[in-house]
Parts: C-alpha cells; sequence; structure tokens
C-alpha cells in the first residue's frame, strides 16, 4: 500500500517561501565611547506581573559610564512608524 501526502492527492501545488534579500551594505565597527554622552545604547527588557500582565521597559545607557539615561515603561511600547513624519 502506498501513501500519498494529502496536497498531491487534493492535486494542490505546495507554495515555496521565497527567501528574504537584505541590503548587503559594509559593516562598521561599533565606535568606543571615551567622553560622556558621546555613545547611547538602547535595549527592550520585558517582564511579567503576578496577575500575567507583561510590562516593557525601553532602556537608554550611556556607554561610557555605564550608567542608564532614560527608562520608559509601559504595558504597551510601540515604535513610530515608516515615514509617519514623527522625528
Amino acid at each position: 500500500m502506498r501513501i500519498y501526502p494529502l496536497y498531491s492527492h487534493a492535486q494542490s501545488a505546495v507554495r515555496k517561501r521565497s527567501k528574504v534579500r537584505r541590503a548587503g551594505g559594509e559593516r562598521l565597527p561599533l565606535t568606543v565611547a571615551r567622553q560622556v554622552s558621546e555613545v547611547w545604547s538602547m535595549d527592550f527588557v520585558s517582564d511579567c506581573l503576578a496577575n500575567g500582565r507583561r510590562t516593557k521597559c525601553l532602556t537608554v545607557t550611556d556607554d561610557f559610564t555605564h550608567e542608564s539615561v532614560d527608562i520608559a515603561v509601559d504595558f504597551r511600547l510601540i515604535g513610530a512608524a515608516k515615514g509617519s513624519g514623527q522625528e
């Protein structure tokens, strides 16, 4: 007894996903901070409360002093859409 896949029995084609091509620009090394407020880094951190709600934190850190410049905490942190004109 031969077993055929369901898609061939239904005479439907299997979709092949196309690979996403990214721009192959030249990579530059990261700059090293030599004074205060010269280079900042940002990162998203999330956590879950006891009631199950998730919180997100956007942290901004000064790379020279390793101090936190700003922390934004909210249940929803959404970035601006591309081309929205908000800068």
